[in-house]
């Protein structure tokens, strides 16, 4: 039953990567929030404002790259359920 341990082992990888990017995901909004008190409270010179300009674009090109990865994500979830549900579909007994 060597395809039942790939599937167990993908069901890990799965997960183990949703719970990550979830980890990702909820750290984001405390970043930017962290961002905003610390250049609220201090006064920050010409170079490092352009710096932080550079970063806040590409954190920003970051979270619609994070977007269009997790739509091609979903695709291929939902790609996968239905090669699993295909393969139980043959699997199964006939019932005639």
């Amino acid at each position: 039953m060597g395809g039942g341990g790939a599937l167990d082992d993908a069901r890990l990888r799965y997960k183990n990567s949703v719970a990550a990017l979830r980890a990702v995901l909820a750290a984001i909004p405390n970043s930017q929030k962290h961002t905003e008190l610390s250049s609220a409270s201090s006064s920050v010179s010409p170079g490092d404002q352009a710096e932080i300009e550079k970063l806040e674009e590409r954190a920003s090109s970051l979270r619609k790259e994070l977007a269009n990865k997790n739509k091609h994500l979903k695709l291929l979830i939902d790609q996968l359920r239905d090669l699993i549900t295909d393969i139980s579909t043959w699997q199964s007994p006939c019932s005639t």
